[in-house]
């Protein structure tokens, strides 16, 4: 919702002040009420919609790549990340950077 549709609601209540009509003026307190627990829904769906939106561009970015089938981002090599945790749980844990020992890698 607007902030000029917040701020004429606010200027109508105090209009409504100079008038005796008890019914009215409650009224006109039950709407801003409703105006405010609307914006407050707002902002949540809102924080929501992004926290959504940022998920769906990790799920697009991560890919499968190599003998291993480890994730990587969009096709770089900045990985490779767990794939255990990405398909489970959806993390992007980074995993160690590999080390030759006299075992094997």
């Amino acid at each position: 919702m607007s902030e000029s549709l917040v701020s004429l609601f606010k200027d109508v209540y105090s209009v409504s002040e100079n008038f005796r009509d008890l019914k009215f003026r409650k009224a006109m307190q039950a709407l801003e009420k409703e105006v405010l627990d609307v914006q407050e829904e707002n902002t949540k769906l809102r924080a929501e919609n992004t926290k959504l939106n940022n998920h769906l561009n990790a799920r697009a970015e991560m890919k499968p790549f190599g003998p291993h089938n480890y994730f990587y981002k969009n096709g770089q090599t900045d990985g490779p990340y767990c794939p255990t945790c990405w398909q489970r749980d959806e993390k992007q844990v980074l995993l160690p950077a590999s080390a030759k020992y006299a075992a094997g890698t």
